[in-house]
């Protein structure tokens, strides 16, 4: 009735002190197993079901086994995925082969086993063990399965963490929430891991104690700890965080994160998240907390405010805050009004000395929830260190996700995607408006989704989830695919699998590996600005395109501009951003428009045309060479010398002048000026 609820413990041996001290010898180690019973009539069963796992070894002297281990949670139904996670001595991964078996025991004991599949992190080994046959008393209630080689997968290798929560002995110090930390190292990083807990966890004076799985961080620098804010008593007293390899038997193995301060939003600063710095032996300094001043300014066009709950993250040149809520603003009661500026202060270890990039959006609640963003500035102290008016173009990643056909397949849940490359991830978006269809999700349909990021590299897993919101919020997803013009790449990530509490494993949550990539056209971004002018009737209705020619009488095709707001009124400036063929260096502009609409007359001003050329292509260094030439000797008609002097070396601009109207059928009921024929 306690704990994780089991009644036998393998002990390793651990050298005398304190909770930080290293293994003399011997580590555990997890594995992941996951029995899945096959979908046919009769196949699930009413019996206990045990598992041996073998490893014949070379260089060892005789063959490792574990004991026999009793799967007592898995309710083995027909169709069903069971899932365990174990803790033995000894490391067999891989594993060579395994015994899984059932007692034969309650009224329906015989079983139909399509597989069992193991994962240890530790070696990063996915196997998969084929059965597809009954255990029962004419076959026989036990198997021994051999590996399947061709369905082994090599994941990235993870370490195990011990950790020691230490809840402060301050009134009121427990939480009934849902806490969660991310470790940051000098290799890298892990995601945010909830730490499961049962019930009486991180109560006052008390020290819980998790194991968890990281990838390899190297020399952690600071951890990020926080909750989530549920349940009846959120607020929190956090001592302090002790955490220790495992498998790590020097006496730098153990690393201590000091708080001592609230994570409550009725106390302290009323922040739940806090980021800590490591100290330990293998620590050469322990980095400062800083803070960093958020400046939030809302723009000034009509119903420009939100309600919705805004969330910002910092990117540095060394690691990153993670999503924080901007939820308590020093300059105003009521923060994203109007053209108000908000400003609010983040605590966080480690970012480097500059800020890169920030990604700062919502989460669509509560009516009015559209925002118009004017600008974020970020400083520390007295030291400016962005302006997020001159962040760098984003790319475009087009997201196909496959509903499965089979009965009760599609769901009105909220979905939400990251993305994961070899760069950094996209941060988790709600998939919102498709292109294909009104009502998403919908059996045996594909929906059509644009996510904008910064360059996260080649794509290597995803992450898909929905929040169970909705009756019948199950899903059955087939699979997930992503085309990334920039690089002429398509990524496909198979999942043919149930996102359901009653089916198969009955998570929410999935983690898909990369299946395959193929070669799709490529295409670069390219950010186009637009300046409708100021005049009386300047504004237009009709359907505007735009068409750019570049070297070697290279072209875009012909591409409208579109947009979900009301487009090129009178004195507005609007940015586009297309995915279109590399012309090279930009040579001259088509851009008009179809006639249609009421008051389709048009007064454009200019146009400005950011080219981003993929690094080490040879139109970027053609452009880059003719950028030179012209700075030598006179600038070339229809380009903008500030715009090439930028500093970015990825680009190439383009800064056409217009000033004329456009009209298909002479003066239209929007009155220009004489001059501007």
């Amino acid at each position: 009735s306690e704990g994780d609820h089991k009644l036998c413990r393998d002990l390793p041996v651990r050298s005398g002190g304190s909770g930080l001290g290293p293994y003399k010898e011997g580590s555990d180690v997890s594995y992941d197993i996951r029995v899945k019973t096959s979908d046919r009539k009769n196949a699930g069963t009413s019996a206990r079901v045990y598992i041996v796992l073998h490893r014949d070894s070379k260089k060892a002297k005789k063959p490792k086994r574990s004991d026999k281990i009793w799967l007592k949670s898995g309710k083995f139904d027909r169709g069903s995925i069971d899932r365990f996670a174990i803790t033995l001595q000894d490391m067999l991964s891989p594993v060579t082969k395994l015994d899984i078996g059932q007692d034969n025991s309650g009224v329906g004991p015989g079983w139909h086993l399509e597989s069992v599949v193991i994962y240890c992190p530790m070696t990063g080994i996915e196997q998969t063990f084929v059965c597809k046959e009954w255990l029962n008393t004419e076959n026989g209630c036990e198997r021994t399965l051999i590996e399947d080689k061709s369905l082994r997968k090599q994941r990235d290798q993870q370490e195990e963490w011990a950790v020691e929560v230490h809840t402060g002995n301050k009134q009121s110090a427990g939480t009934d929430a849902r806490v969660f930390l991310a470790l940051y190292g000098d290799k890298g990083k892990s995601d945010e891991i909830f730490l499961d807990s049962v019930r009486g966890s991180f109560e006052r004076g008390k020290v819980d104690s998790f194991k968890i799985h990281t990838p390899l961080v190297g020399t952690p620098f600071k951890v990020r700890i926080g909750h989530d804010n549920s349940g009846a008593a959120a607020g929190w007293f956090l001592e302090r965080l002790l955490m220790r390899r495992t498998a790590d038997g020097s006496d730098d193995a153990g690393f201590e994160f000091q708080c001592g301060r609230w994570l409550a939003e009725s106390e302290d600063d009323k922040c739940i998240v806090r980021e800590l710095p490591a100290e330990g032996k293998g620590i050469r300094s322990v980095l400062s907390v800083h803070k960093y001043h958020v400046l939030v300014k809302t723009g000034k066009v009509r119903y420009a405010g939100t309600d919705a709950n805004v969330y910002c993250d910092l990117f540095g040149s060394k690691s990153d805050t993670g999503n924080r809520a901007l939820k308590y603003s020093s300059s105003h009661k009521n923060p994203f009004e109007k053209g108000n500026e908000d400003e609010f202060v983040l605590e966080a270890v480690g970012l480097g000395k500059r800020i890169d990039k920030v990604r700062i959006g919502h989460d669509g609640k509560n009516a009015g929830s559209g925002w118009y963003l004017d600008k974020v500035t970020v400083w520390r102290r007295t030291s400016l260190i962005i302006n997020s008016s001159s962040s760098a173009i984003e790319l475009t990643y087009n997201v196909s996700v496959k509903t499965g056909d089979v009965s009760g397949a599609g769901t009105d849940a909220n979905v939400f995607l990251n993305i994961f490359g070899d760069k950094g991830e996209t941060g988790e978006r709600q998939l919102k408006a498709s292109e294909a269809a009104f009502n998403k999700f919908e059996r045996n349909r594909t929906d059509l989704f644009r996510i904008e990021s910064p360059d996260i590299g080649k794509l290597e897993r995803i992450r898909i989830r929905h929040d169970g919101s909705n009756p019948n919020a199950g899903w059955f997803l087939d699979w997930v695919r992503i085309a990334v013009p920039s690089q002429g790449k398509q990524y496909n990530f198979a999942a043919h699998r149930w996102l359901d509490t009653n089916e198969a494993d009955r998570k929410l949550e999935v983690d898909i590996d990369l299946s395959e990539v193929t070669d799709i056209e490529h295409t670069i971004p390219y950010e186009i600005i637009v300046q409708t002018g100021n005049c009386q009737g300047a504004g237009t209705d009709a359907n505007v395109f735009v068409q750019i020619y570049g070297e070697d009488g290279l072209k875009t095709e012909q591409t409208p501009l579109r947009s979900r707001s009301d487009t090129f009124e009178k004195g507005k400036l609007e940015k586009f951003k297309l995915d279109l063929l590399d012309v090279g260096p930009i040579q001259k502009l088509r851009i008009g428009h179809d006639g249609t609409g009421f008051g389709d007359g048009w007064f454009l001003d200019h146009v400005i045309i950011r080219r981003h050329a993929m690094k080490g292509s040879k139109r970027l260094r053609a452009s880059l060479a003719n950028a030179g030439r012209r700075r030598k000797s006179k600038q070339a008609p229809g380009y903008d010398r500030r715009a090439e002097d930028d500093g970015d070396e990825d680009a190439d601009y383009g800064d056409f002048q217009s000033r004329r109207a456009s009209s298909a059928s002479g003066p239209s009921s929007r009155q220009r000026p004489r001059s501007a024929a």
